[in-house]
Formats: structure tokens, C-alpha cells, sequence
């Protein structure tokens, strides 16, 4: 029997958000390992998928902005009309 035990550094908080569970494959059992409940596998795929998606998201979004910052370190040049970088 294989058992997967996935831990998530967090803030701590007075009630319990499950970020550190443990998982058994053979029998599809998670546990939550700071307070011992039973956890629906459904609910906890779901919610680790919501959160990927954001982290998705956002990297798209981080990306999109270095773009437009790399663009704005180009202008065009007075003698040839080339866009140039501008160093800082």
C-alpha cells in the first residue's frame, strides 16, 4: 500500500483549512494530518483545481505585463526610424 502525503505551506488560522493531507491511493482515503477529518476526494480535487486555475491565471496575467513593460523600453530612432531600445 502506497501512501502520498502532500503538504501546503500556509499562515496558520484557527480553523483547520486542510492544506496538509494524507492520501491513500489503494483505498481513496485523504485525511487532513493537523486535524484528522475524513475528506471528500471529489471536494478536495475540485478545490486544488480551482486554485491551479488561478495560478494559471495569473502567470498568464504576469506575462501579458512584462510584454507591454519590454515594449515600453523601445523607441523609435530619430535618425534611421528603427525601433531601438532605450538603455537605462
Amino acid at each position: 500500500m502506497e501512501v502520498i502525503d502532500i503538504k501546503i505551506n500556509r499562515r496558520k488560522y484557527d480553523d483547520c483549512k486542510h492544506l496538509s493531507v494524507l492520501v491513500d491511493e489503494e483505498w481513496g482515503y485523504i485525511e487532513c494530518t493537523k486535524c484528522g477529518k475524513h475528506l471528500d476526494p471529489i471536494k478536495l480535487l475540485h478545490k486544488i483545481a480551482v486554485k491551479q486555475n488561478g495560478l494559471n491565471f495569473g502567470i498568464t496575467s504576469l506575462k501579458e505585463t512584462i510584454k507591454k513593460l519590454e515594449n515600453r523600453l523601445r523607441t523609435k530612432c530619430q535618425h534611421c526610424g528603427k525601433m531601438t531600445k532605450i538603455n537605462c
